[in-house]
This record gives structure tokens, C-alpha cells and sequence, in this order.
């Protein structure tokens, strides 16, 4: 067909578009009911074009859609019956494209419709979309070919209004404190032993390296210390219960009211313009006391529950005469040292001081009266004193003094001038050569008068130290001693030995030498010159003996107290007895000789040590032994087996000593 016909052919349909094509050109989209209104027509008009196409119908065909879009090329070629070829081909098409109901049935068109209502489509098409209205609120679903899909947020996903306004309610706190990633760098603390990597300005680190923690702040280039622990940092530290400070550079300064200073402290040195205390504690300064009479009450109901509460509460430097009394028995050990007193008076007003007493380094008189002081020390020792005084003047009035032996002096005074007066003294001394009731040492000037003790030496002076006795003075085995540049002036004095109401007997240790011995043996009662005990053959036990001068022994212990007996003897180095260490038997023995029949021994006394062959030993025997020694059941030492045949052993019957302490 010619391209003008073609042209007629084409304007024939061209108006068949032009509604919609004005309504696109003006910018309106069309409304479904306009959309339905112009189907309907456009169906109508291409059903009268087509009806006269007969003629015309030669060439292509441009179809349009509802836009005014071209959306085919026809070829509309007539056959001989006059029809065009594509119509044959394709009469569903046109059916679809003229037809109301066929044009919405399109799948495009369907796919772009979105339906509204409860209940799906009837015939959906893939990628159709529907609202379902059957939920609150609607449910926007789309068909996969299968089955209809929820689209975006489905209805658990939504909150009403009312929900939405309640929950902002509740967390509108939390929302206020939300910030910036940069603000919360800079204001969040870290906790660490270690420095935050890539820190920002103002970060705050809490170092828990250090004790303790330390808190510091980046500046932009480096970690400074911050808030109170700066003061750490400058070497002030500050903890619950203990500030330090330690820097060089200390300053501090108290101002009063008008802001004038009236404390000042550098690294330097210390000023006060004014300093009030009713207690200061310091080994640079001592703490002084009131004028005037002051008097205390120690021990049970008294003010204070002992003499060292007393003085702990007393200045060093006491203005006032003092006295401390005693209302009750006290035990304690009582110092009084580098103090200064008018007077001191230690009233132990007829009660008893249990425990030692030491004064020393006291400046002004010290009396100490009225009572007992009994040393509770339960070890003895030569270097201990019940009454220490040094460097000190003093009196000691009415008292009874005993060691209780604990220690073989008892009063000691060194570098002092005092008055020992109407005393009563005793020292246990036991082997200590100087021991004594009043030793005076290291230059002291001592008066000693109505004074009654027991001690091997009365009244030892010594190194320089003048004594001076006068009426009753303290006794022992010398009423005075001297050495070395000591001196002791006698004015008529009256050695007593009376103290504490009675005579303290002096203990002595005296040692006795066996003069030989042997042994008995039973059976055939062969008499040996060698003291054995146990058996060397069965049946053939033996009993030894060792024998002494009796009448020596005798004469010593009569009349005399037994405190310790020890037996001294030597077993044989060659055979006879048993090759390894054996522990003997001890016994007393009643005979000067030995007897002509199997010896009875009384007293059994089994050492804790064993002799080995060669071996000099030493056992302690019960005072029982001693005792029988004295009265004359006993005359010497016997050894035998316990069973009469084991252990087997033989000792020398010359030179075993028995010694004897008694008092």
C-alpha cells in the first residue's frame, strides 16, 4: 500500500487515542473510572473502525494503546476472501484489545492493579497486588504465582499510636542520655592496667596499675593526672585513715579570721604563732604536769586498774608531789623510767606487788613503801633483780622483798643515792657466788638500816660504791662483801638473818666419793670385786654395790631438807655386759660389806639414759634416796637388773660420786 494510503488508513484510528492523550499531555493520570469509561469507549470506536475496513484494510496497522503509545505494527495484507491475514492469525488478540472485559483481563494491567478488599482475587496473576483489608491494620500481600506473600512489615510489626506515645514516655530518660559517639569518647571513663589505644580528647583512664588507682585525662598529646589523686602525683597521698605527704616543694599555711597566718609549714622548716594542746607526744618535748598535791588509787575500785595505766597518764614532767595507792593485790611488773617528779610516792599500802619493780633515769626522789613485792619470774637467772634501781635517788620503806628464786639479788642499785630502811629481804641465790639481799654497784651511796635479809652475802658493795649499815642489817655467809673499790662503813650494825619472819637456810651441795663396792652372785653367792647387774648365765645373776664413808653422809644431812641427789659412775670399756648402750637400774643398798647371801635392795630409780661401754655418766635419783641416806635406812647405791638377767653390765666400784643438795 502506498504510503498515503497507509496514512488515511492510520488517521482513521489516530482519534481512537486521543482522550487519554490530552489528559497525559496536561499531567493528569486518569482515574479508574475514567480508565473504565475510556475502555469501554475505545472498545466501541475500534469495533466501527473495523467494521469498514474492508476497503481500507491493505498494508500495516499502528494500534495504540490507552497512553497513545504505539504498541504494534499490523500487517493487515487482505486474502481473497477479503480479510486481513494477521485478524485470522490472531483473532484472541483482538478479541482481548476490543473487548472491555478482555482488555482488563491483561496481564500487565493486572499486574499493575492493586486490589482492595478481605478476601484475595479470584484468578491472580503473578506479581498482582492486593490489600487485605480482612486484617488491622491491612496487610499489603503480592501473588508469587503460587501463593500471596506479606509485603514489607506485617501486622505484629506495627504499634498503634497509643502504644508508640507510651513507650516514648517510659524511656524519654534513657533517650536524654543517648549521645554522639564523639561525646561519649570523651566522657566515658576506662578501667585498665594498661592506656586506651587511639584516645580522644578529654577520655578519662582510670589507671588500677598503681596503688592506688590513678585517674588521668588525655590533653591531646599525652595521659595528666586528674581530680584528687593529683595529689598522688605530687606526693601528697590521701586514704581513708593516713595522708602522706612527701615532696620537697610542701607548703602549707592555717590563716585566722583577718587572713593573717598563724600556722606555716614548708619543706624547709615549721612555724605556729600560736599552738594549743592539752596532750603533745613527742621524744623532743616533754609533757608537764600541774602544781600542787595529786593523788592516785590503783587496782581493784581503784582510778586506775594498774600502776603502768597510772604513770602512762602522768606527764613526764610533774610539777606536784604525787602518790599512786594501792587498794588491792596487783600483779604486773612495773617500770618507771626517764621521768621528772617533785615526789613520787609508791604507796603499796599493806598489799602485794606481784612481779618486779625497776626505776630508772628519774629525776627527783622516788619512795617506795608499805608493802610485799614477790618476784613471779618462773625461770632463775644470776642477771635478774626483783628491786632494779639506776640512776636515781630513793627510798625503800616497810618493805618485804622476796625473789621467790627467781634471782640471787635482790635489790640492785647502780649509780644511786638512797635509804634502804626497816626492810625485809630475802634472795634465793643458789650457786651464784655474789648473790645477795642488797647489791650496791656502780658508785652508789646507799644507807642501809633496820633492815633484816638472807642471802649468801648480806650487803655486797662494789666498783666504787659506799655502803653505809647501821641497827639490823641484812646476814648471810658474810654480813658484808667488798670488790673492787667498794666500801662498807659498820656503825654498830646488828647482822640479822631473820627474814620475812624466819630463817632462810642457806643451801649447800656437798659430794661424796665411793670407796669401793662388788657385786654378789646368786646360786653360789661369788663375791666379785667389780659392781655388776643382769646375768652373764642363766640362773647366775648378779648384784651390785657401791659403799661410802657413811658417818661423813650421816653427819651432813642430819637435821637437813633434801633438794636434789645425783649419782655420778663409770661403766667398763672392755667385754663383760652388753656390746650396745643399756639404761641400768639403781637401787639403795642397807650394808657397809657385802653380805654372804643374795643382797635385798629397797627404792627403785631407772635411768632415762643409757651407757654405752666406756661411758661416765650422771643420774638424777628422787629425794627419797637422800632422805633414807639420812636417816639411816640406806648406806649407799645398788644396781641390779629388773628381771635379774638383762641388761648385763659392769661398772667401776672406785671413783662413782653421790651428791647431795640440802638446805
Amino acid at each position: 500500500m502506498e504510503n498515503r494510503a497507509i496514512q488515511a488508513y492510520v488517521h482513521d484510528f489516530q482519534p481512537l487515542a486521543q482522550p487519554f492523550a490530552r489528559e497525559r499531555a496536561m499531567g493528569v493520570t486518569p482515574t479508574a473510572a475514567a480508565m473504565a469509561r475510556g475502555v469501554d469507549a475505545l472498545a466501541a470506536a475500534v469495533n466501527d473502525r473495523l467494521e469498514t475496513l474492508d476497503a481500507k484494510l491493505y498494508g500495516r496497522v499502528s494500534i495504540r494503546d490507552m497512553n497513545g503509545d504505539t504498541q504494534k505494527l499490523i500487517s493487515n495484507k487482505l486474502d481473497g476472501d477479503g480479510i486481513s491475514t494477521w485478524i485470522k492469525q490472531n483473532p484472541d488478540e483482538i478479541n482481548a484489545v476490543v473487548s472491555r472485559e478482555g482488555l482488563v483481563q491483561m496481564d500487565d494491567y493486572l499486574k499493575e492493579k492493586i486490589y482492595r478488599g478481605t478476601a484475595p482475587p479470584a484468578m491472580p496473576t503473578k506479581g498482582m497486588m492486593w490489600i487485605d483489608q480482612s486484617t488491622e491494620p491491612s496487610q499489603l500481600k503480592s501473588w508469587d504465582g503460587s501463593a500471596w506473600k506479606s509485603e514489607g512489615m506485617v501486622a505484629d510489626d506495627y504499634y498503634t499510636q497509643g502504644q508508640v506515645n507510651s513507650m516514648f514516655a517510659q524511656t524519654a530518660d534513657e533517650i536524654a542520655l543517648k549521645v554522639s559517639q564523639s561525646t561519649y569518647d570523651s566522657e566515658k571513663v576506662i578501667r585498665s592496667a594498661t592506656a586506651p589505644e587511639n584516645p580522644t580528647t578529654n577520655m578519662l583512664w582510670l589507671d588500677i596499675s598503681l596503688s592506688p588507682n590513678m585517674l588521668k585525662r588525655w590533653t591531646g598529646s599525652a595521659w595528666a593526672v586528674a581530680g584528687t589523686n593529683a595529689v598522688t602525683a605530687s606526693g601528697v597521698t590521701i586514704q581513708d585513715d593516713n595522708v602522706t605527704i612527701s615532696t620537697p616543694n610542701f607548703n602549707l599555711e592555717i590563716l585566722d579570721a583577718s587572713g593573717d597566718p598563724v600556722l606555716t609549714m614548708s619543706a624547709g622548716d615549721a612555724g605556729f604563732d600560736k599552738l594549743y594542746a592539752d596532750k603533745i607526744v613527742s621524744d623532743s618535748v616533754a609533757s608537764l604536769g600541774a602544781r600542787g598535791n595529786l593523788s592516785y588509787s590503783v587496782g581493784t575500785g581503784g582510778t586506775f586498774a594498774t600502776i603502768s595505766d597510772c604513770l602512762e597518764n602522768l606527764p613526764t614532767l610533774q610539777r606536784g608531789y604525787v602518790q599512786i595507792n594501792l587498794v588491792s593485790n596487783l600483779t604486773e611488773d612495773v617500770l618507771i623510767e626517764n621521768r621528772t617528779f617533785n615526789n613520787l610516792v609508791l604507796n603499796l599500802g599493806g598489799y602485794t606487788l606481784n612481779g618486779y619493780l625497776l626505776i630508772r633515769a628519774t629525776k627527783g626522789p622516788v619512795t617506795v613503801q608499805n608493802g610485799k613485792i614477790v618476784d613471779t619470774r618462773t625461770t632463775y637467772s644470776d642477771g635478774q633483780y626483783t628491786v632494779l634501781l639506776y640512776d636515781c635517788r630513793f627510798t625503800l620503806y616497810k618493805l618485804t622483798v622476796n625473789t621467790n628464786g627467781a634471782a640471787s639479788r635482790a635489790l640492785n642499785i647502780s649509780n644511786c643515792s638512797g635509804w634502804v630502811r626497816d626492810c625485809d629481804i630475802n634472795a634465793n641465790y643458789g650457786s651464784d657466788g655474789w648473790g645477795c639481799s642488797v647489791m650496791c654497784t656502780q658508785t652508789s651511796h646507799v644507807y642501809i638500816s633496820g633492815t633484816k635479809g638472807t642471802a649468801r652475802n648480806g650487803v655486797f658493795s662494789y666498783a666504787g660504791s659506799v655502803a653505809l649499815l647501821s641497827g639490823i642489817v641484812p646476814y648471810g655467809t658474810n654480813a658484808a662483801y667488798v670488790e673492787n673499790a667498794g666500801k662498807v662503813f659498820d656503825f654498830n650494825s646488828t647482822p640479822t638473818q631473820t627474814a620475812q619472819g624466819g630463817a632462810v637456810a642457806v643451801p649447800v651441795t656437798k659430794s661424796f666419793t665411793s670407796t669401793g663396792g662388788g657385786s654378789v652372785r646368786a646360786g653360789d653367792l661369788y663375791q666379785e670385786g667389780d659392781v655388776f647387774q643382769g646375768a652373764y648365765t642363766s640362773g647366775k645373776y648378779k648384784r651390785g654395790m657401791w659403799f661410802f664413808d657413811y658417818s661423813a653422809i650421816k653427819t651432813a644431812l642430819s637435821g637437813k631438807t633434801i633438794q636434789k641427789v645425783t649419782f655420778t659412775c663409770r661403766r667398763y670399756a672392755t667385754a663383760n655386759g652388753s656390746a650396745s648402750p643399756q639404761k641400768p637400774t639403781f637401787y639403795l643398798h642397807n650394808y657397809t660389806a657385802l653380805p654372804n647371801a643374795v643382797p635385798s635392795f629397797t627404792g627403785t630409780a631407772t635411768s632415762s639414759i643409757a651407757w654405752d661401754r666406756g661411758d661416765t655418766k650422771t643420774i638424777t635419783l628422787p629425794n627419797s634416796f637422800g632422805e633414807a641416806l639420812k636417816a639411816g635406812t640406806a648406806k649407799g647405791i645398788a644396781i641390779a637388773a629388773p628381771n635379774n638377767s638383762s641388761p648385763y653390765m659392769k661398772f667401776y666400784p672406785t671413783g662413782a660420786v653421790l651428791t647431795i643438795t640440802y638446805v
